[in-house]
């Protein structure tokens, strides 16, 4: 069966359930396929890994039944310059958003595409020790979650974790305004969506699927980062973490900076149209392009690097073999060449690579 096949079968057996939670469901549905291609398996294979759609849609509408109150009571229509403060949940929608701006403390914030071209706020999980608040002010909507007393406790991190309730926000599909987000612990997940990136998390993963745009601003201190983005020039990519992976796709990008202080990055890069940088402290670093016009500097304290390019790429190559590791060069380069590459470690082998 094929992915097509698969999600029009369970989109049609979810026709019982309400607009939002169909479409979360959808995408996590998604998310299973493009995780099992990146793993190398075909769609029929993922397919057989879920098993039937019915029996999916019949689980959650089974679900569905066992949650639903006896008196459900209607929705009330907001304004869209109509505060929701302090309350417990919250499902809204808003139109004439040029901008979108959150703020969490504890909690994961997760972003995926709507179909009415409306934005829609809804949270997801315990949310008794939690105020939610959604306004929309001159374009610029503003979501936050925070924890409605602030508690003192040792916690401990790892790079994945449960933090608190989620915070789910549907954009409309043709959206290019900027997406800023923070949060203090809990991951970013963007999925299927567009936009200008500028997203934080202090103690948290983000990652970024599916995703149209031409500038994307990533940091966090403590996790790892994992983009990919659809065809397209991005013209400024910015992406760091302290202590985390990176793993970066895209078809073409301008300038790009990736750092890690503590772990691995990656670049997969069909077209590099201007300067790169790409270095850690700890870790690998390693570079697939197909197409090159602009400098590249790569760059480990401890760990390899490996470069994957075409024999003749248009730079001229500056790579030394590092005082405690090997260097291994297949390219030819060209010396006359504006463009530089330069691969560098201080303890750890070097292997430029032809395409």
């Amino acid at each position: 069966m094929t992915k097509q096949a698969f999600m029009t079968e369970l989109k049609s057996a979810l026709s019982p359930v309400e607009g939002d939670v169909r479409d979360e469901i959808l995408s996590d549905i998604n998310e299973h396929f493009i995780e099992g291609a990146s793993q190398g398996l075909s769609e029929d294979e993922i397919c057989r890994n879920l098993g039937q759609a019915s029996a999916i849609a019949a689980q959650v509408l089974e679900g569905v039944t066992a949650k639903a109150q006896p008196h459900q009571r209607s929705r009330e229509q907001y304004n869209n310059n109509r505060e929701t403060a302090g309350s417990a949940a919250i499902d809204e929608s808003f139109t004439g958003v040029d901008r979108l701006k959150i703020t969490c403390d504890t909690a994961s914030v997760r972003l995926m595409p709507s179909h009415d071209g409306q934005f829609r706020v809804t949270s997801k999980g315990d949310l008794k020790n939690y105020k939610v608040f959604a306004k929309n002010e001159n374009g610029t909507l503003s979501v936050s979650i925070e924890r409605a007393e602030k508690l003192f406790s040792f916690i401990t991190f790892s790079f994945s974790f449960q933090s608190g309730p989620d915070l789910i926000i549907y954009v409309p599909s043709q959206f290019m305004g900027e997406i800023k987000g923070r949060t203090s612990l809990g991951s970013i997940k963007a999925t299927g969506i567009s936009g200008l990136l500028d997203l934080k998390t202090e103690a948290g993963s983000i990652k970024v699927q599916e995703h149209r745009c031409n500038k994307v601003r990533l940091r966090s201190s403590m996790g790892s980062i994992k983009v990919q983005l659809l065809d397209g020039l991005v013209e400024d990519a910015d992406i760091s973490t302290d202590a985390g992976s990176i793993k970066f796709e895209a078809s073409e990008t301008g300038r790009l900076k990736m750092k890690s202080s503590m772990g691995s990055v990656k670049a997969e890069i069909t077209k590099l149209s201007g300067d790169s940088k790409i270095s850690t402290d700890a870790g690998s670093v390693r570079l697939t392009a197909r197409e090159v016009e602009g400098n590249i500097d790569l760059r480990t304290s401890m760990g390899s690097v490996k470069v994957y390019l075409p024999v003749d790429v248009n730079c001229f190559i500056d790579a030394q073999r590092p005082s405690m590791g090997s260097l291994n060069n297949q390219l030819v380069g060209n010396r006359q060449s504006p463009y530089v590459l330069r691969a560098s470690s201080d303890m750890g082998s070097i292997n430029l690579y032809a395409l």
